[in-house]
């Protein structure tokens, strides 16, 4: 906008020197009044093409921020679609160590392996242990209905 006074402030000023000097000299003045007259004719056309750029100025600098926010947003998605990308290739090579038949077992798959067995038999034998204890209560207490037993299982024989 200061371009845009500078150059109102200059034409003016050329408008009054013009008149002044028509009052001097018509000789000089036919002269002089060439040159102000190209001046002014240049003049309108700077100021249009200084107009349109300050126009087009706010609209570039918008633009640059726009360019510019969906620059980051594509840096963060990017980033997301990285992390995404090693958490699945984490989780790749371990169903792929575990499910790959080319790969014999570790160690570790082995040892892991040969625990849970033994938990298990370890867990099935307290159950038996379990059971039988509850049967010896029940024998030793004489709460056992023998009974009721035998027509149970007849009743279990009959329908199968």
């Amino acid at each position: 906008m200061n371009i845009m006074k500078k150059l109102r402030r200059k034409k003016s000023d050329v408008a009054k020197a013009r008149e002044e000097e028509e009052i001097i000299s018509e000789e000089e003045s036919t002269v002089e009044t060439q040159q102000p007259l190209q001046e002014s004719a240049v003049d309108p056309i700077v100021l249009e093409r200084i107009t349109n750029i300050e126009n087009k100025t706010p609209r570039i600098e918008t633009s640059i921020s726009v360019l510019k926010r969906e620059n980051d947003e594509i840096k963060n998605r990017i980033t997301q679609v990285d992390t995404k990308l090693i958490d699945m290739l984490s989780l790749y090579e371990v169903v792929a160590n575990q499910v790959n038949p080319f790969v014999g077992l570790s160690k570790v798959t082995t040892a892991n392996i040969e625990k849970l067995e033994r938990l298990q038999q370890q867990a099935e034998t307290m159950e038996n242990q379990m059971i039988s204890i509850e049967n010896d209560l029940r024998i030793s207490l004489g709460e056992l209905d023998i009974v009721g037993i035998i027509r149970t299982q007849l009743e279990e024989e009959a329908y199968a």
